[in-house]
């Protein structure tokens, strides 16, 4: 009687907690009670913990069904935990709160990537979830697009993709990343389109957006946290007391003339000159000192933060500053701004703004040079490009030294319709030609890049083809904004084994243009020989676009631009040069060293041969003397 008292004792307690609620955590909860964090894809795998990312708790609450806030939006930097924190959000909601989500990353391969070395492996690491999902390859189960579970699933899309927004209401949508997000699908703005998503959810929807920003012109996280509460994690200073946010200009370093750091990152306190080194940024950050954002506009309900790399418990003062000084550098040495655009977004956590000069065509018709040879001392490379009209071909010659510092050898209109071989032959011996180079070598066009767009596609098609030995490349140029100077995949014609290059057109006169402003001889620098054709007519060619600051685009404002369209054509045989011979990158001075070499041997062959025809002219034969 005792016994099956006891039992059925047992029994009813477990029947009771049958009927106990599921506790009510938020995110950040959750994930320190329940999230375990996988070996393979963890730098730090093991039990979560918010602690060790303070600035995360107030973002993962209000991404929590505890907080009334219906839209959140982060700008950041990397290394800071906020594709977890995402994961979080899923896993929590997927355990506690099930409803239908959705994530949306750029791309088809992101979303693999993730799904298959961020979702999957957490959910079989984690023990509270592992029954939570269905397992794939099963009967109405999950797939690597679509975590199911009791109550509703994940689905994951890519934002270049309209079935990605066609398909049912979703409750919980986080948009991934959303600066690489292209501008436009079917059916209008991807961003609108996902938060028309959660239309369906008035009282209860989470929106979540996050990026690491990009370009000003056309950065879609920008204007939304410009419309949110803009939260900055603020801390107290460890030795004044006083408020603290760490900005890229308040830190403080020292370093040689090769860039490199010679002493610790610290960072001094705007309001007594406190030195604050690392270490006490951990102890800064904890809630109990005092750390906690501070919001421009609180009464906001959209809630928004910007947290760039400086809080990160992963990366470095010093690996972050010494990346910045690696950028500064490539400004110096070639007036590129490819690192600092990319340090600015991913660390600073800030937009990138290009700063676009008038240029002078006047200033130009003051900087002719008397070259001593074709080829003056400083080119190592020739290339040519080509832009293809329906009565003619244009051409220009360009040598190319350190760092982008270039000049300027010829240029050439080649009168003829490209449908027929007269103009053609007329391209070959430009080709074929030698330029004498000031250290008395003779040089060859080593690569030669033509345009393929317009009415005589397939005459290019056919010149290309059969001079592929000679680096004859095909170029086609890509509309997109973003796409850089030589795209890296290389597409084939149907007409057999052609090689057509996809160029960003756009790109290649951004840095033409920073070239064009560049006023010092040395990297970047363009030189233009004192001849005939260099005139202002090529001068206002080069120069006949501007760029639109609202959507980055080049267009012209002149009629005519195919010098510009040459320069455009010669960066990237360059570059398609660089992909060929150098793949590891161009380094200059391994460039300049064989070519010293080259100019060495041919010098002494010339010189040797000089010799034995003296000697051969001076030996003396008896019979002379008869």
């Amino acid at each position: 009687m005792s016994a099956n008292h006891l039992i059925n004792s047992e029994l009813l307690g477990y029947f009771k907690k049958g009927f106990e609620s599921d506790p009510l955590m938020t995110v950040s909860e959750w994930a320190d009670n329940f999230r375990v964090l996988p070996s393979e894809s963890s730098s730090e795998p093991g039990q979560y913990r918010t602690d060790r990312m303070p600035y995360l708790e107030e973002i993962a609450y209000e991404l929590s069904p505890q907080s009334s806030t219906d839209e959140v939006t982060v700008i950041k930097g990397t290394q800071l935990g906020f594709t977890e924190l995402g994961n979080n959000m899923l896993f929590c909601y997927a355990d506690l709160y099930p409803c239908p989500m959705l994530q949306i990353l750029p791309t088809e391969s992101a979303v693999r990537t993730h799904s298959n070395d961020k979702l999957w492996p957490s959910i079989k690491s984690s023990p509270r979830l592992k029954n939570t999902f269905r397992e794939k390859k099963t009967k109405d189960g999950s797939s690597i697009t679509s975590l199911v579970f009791k109550g509703g699933s994940i689905a994951l899309g890519w934002s270049n993709s309209a079935a990605t927004f066609a398909s049912m209401s979703r409750r919980v949508v986080i948009c991934d990343d959303v600066d690489r997000w292209p501008d436009e699908i079917e059916g209008g703005e991807p961003l609108d389109l996902a938060k028309n998503r959660a239309e369906a959810f008035p009282n209860n929807k989470k929106i979540y957006v996050n990026s690491s920003p990009g370009k000003k012109h056309n950065s879609k996280v920008l204007p939304k946290y410009e419309t949110s509460s803009q939260g900055l994690y603020t801390m107290k200073c460890p030795h004044c007391g006083e408020d603290v946010v760490f900005e890229k200009d308040g830190f403080k370093f020292n370093y040689d003339e090769n860039y490199q750091l010679i002493d610790d990152v610290v960072f001094v306190c705007s309001n007594n000159g406190c030195i604050i080194e690392e270490h006490q940024k951990y102890e800064m950050m904890k809630k109990e000192n005092g750390a906690r954002y501070v919001h421009k506009f609180p009464e906001r309900k959209h809630k928004g933060y910007r947290v760039p790399s400086y809080y990160s418990p992963f990366a470095k003062w010093n690996e972050i500053f010494q990346l910045f000084l690696d950028a500064r550098k490539e400004q110096k040495q070639k007036k590129e701004n490819t690192k600092m655009s990319g340090w600015t977004n991913t660390k600073d956590a800030n937009v990138w703004e290009e700063k676009i000069e008038k240029l002078d065509v006047k200033e130009f018709l003051t900087r002719h040079e008397d070259y001593a040879a074709d080829v003056p001392n400083g080119a190592f490379i020739l290339t040519a490009g080509v832009d293809t009209q329906d009565d003619r071909l244009e051409c220009e010659v360009v040598g190319w030294g350190k760092y982008g510092e270039s000049w300027s050898i010829g240029t050439f209109i080649l009168d003829g319709d490209p449908k027929y071989p007269n103009v053609w032959q007329k391209l070959d011996k430009v080709l074929q030609s030698t330029y004498k180079h000031e250290s008395g070598i003779d040089m060859k066009i080593m690569g030669m890049g033509i345009d393929s767009a317009g009415h005589r596609t397939e005459y290019v098609y056919g010149y290309c083809k059969s001079r592929i030995e000679q680096n004859v490349f095909c170029l086609k140029g890509d509309t997109a904004v973003e796409t850089p100077i030589l795209k890296s995949n290389v597409s084939k014609a149907s007409n057999g084994t052609l090689r057509l290059y996809m160029i960003g057109v756009n790109s290649a006169k951004d840095v033409i243009h920073g070239h064009l402003t560049t006023k010092e001889v040395g990297p970047g620098y363009m030189h233009f020989p004192r001849k005939p054709e260099y005139n202002e007519d090529y001068f206002k060619q080069l120069t006949a676009e501007k760029k639109d600051k609202t959507t980055g685009r080049w267009s012209k404002f002149r009629t005519r631009n195919e010098k510009l369209d040459l320069r455009v054509y010669n960066m990237a045989a360059l570059k398609i040069l660089e992909n060929q011979y150098y793949p590891n990158g161009l380094d200059w001075e391994v460039v300049e060293a064989e070519f010293n070499a080259r100019v060495e041997e041919e010098i002494n062959t010339v010189a040797q041969i000089v010799e034995e025809v003296e000697e051969h002219n001076s030996f003396s034969d008896w019979r002379d003397m008869y």
